[in-house]
């Protein structure tokens, strides 16, 4: 009984190209217009969340602690580069 079914099943395997997509017309300059500024307003978008999270953790990193240590470090730096 199971030899009868797997020819059966053999031939259900094989696929026929597809035909709308062989058939599709060739693509016209304005939706290539459109589909590139669609690309770039992904890629602006993505950029732009990118930088806000570095802005977002340098502002987050320079507390006032870290503020006067780095002022103590500019005077001093000052101090010695004076006397050259």
């Amino acid at each position: 009984m199971l030899l009868l079914l797997i020819p059966l099943s053999m031939a259900a395997q094989d696929k026929k190209p597809d035909t709308k997509e062989s058939n599709k017309p060739p693509i016209s300059s304005r939706e290539k217009r459109r589909e590139s500024r669609r690309k770039w307003k992904e890629q602006n978008k993505t950029d732009k969340i990118h930088a806000d999270a570095v802005e977002k953790h340098h502002k987050r990193l320079q507390t006032k602690k870290t503020l006067k240590r780095m002022k103590a470090e500019k005077k001093k730096s000052e101090e010695y580069n004076s006397h050259k």
